[in-house]
């Protein structure tokens, strides 16, 4: 999980690009994750162009295979600001450690277990799996 602030003229594309280049993405981890979610939380100033930046950026840097779920809320109070939050789950190698600096954050046996509840809820795509939803 990585999260950024950002103000100014290029708000999205540095928050996003700080939160990316993060020392928990780094090795571009994000293209082999099977679910990512991204929370983009901007002011009543933020444009459809922004929440398009990130979303883009996103889109590049993510696995073919990857379910990508999008939020962007409006929050009044961070007008000339964007947030943005990234969270990847769902590593098919097992032996992926996400590491910040030199100290281990999660093990691949943490990543399974926050692969499984984002599993639990993640709507599949496939209408006639959707009958109970």
């Amino acid at each position: 999980m990585g999260t950024h602030s950002a103000t100014g003229e290029n708000r999205a594309v540095n928050a996003i690009g700080s939160v990316i280049s993060s020392p928990v993405f780094k090795n571009g981890i994000l293209s082999e994750a099977r679910g990512i979610l991204v929370n983009m939380t901007g002011g009543m100033d933020t444009s459809i162009n922004e929440f398009e930046e990130v979303g883009n950026f996103i889109k590049a840097i993510s696995g073919n295979d990857a379910t990508v779920v999008v939020a962007a809320p409006i929050d009044p109070d961070m007008n000339g600001e964007m947030r943005v939050t990234v969270i990847a789950t769902g590593f098919n190698n097992q032996n992926v450690v996400i590491e910040n600096s030199n100290t281990n954050l999660m093990a691949s046996d943490q990543v399974n277990d926050y692969q499984n509840l984002l599993d639990d809820l993640i709507v599949p795509n496939d209408s006639s799996e959707n009958e109970d939803y």
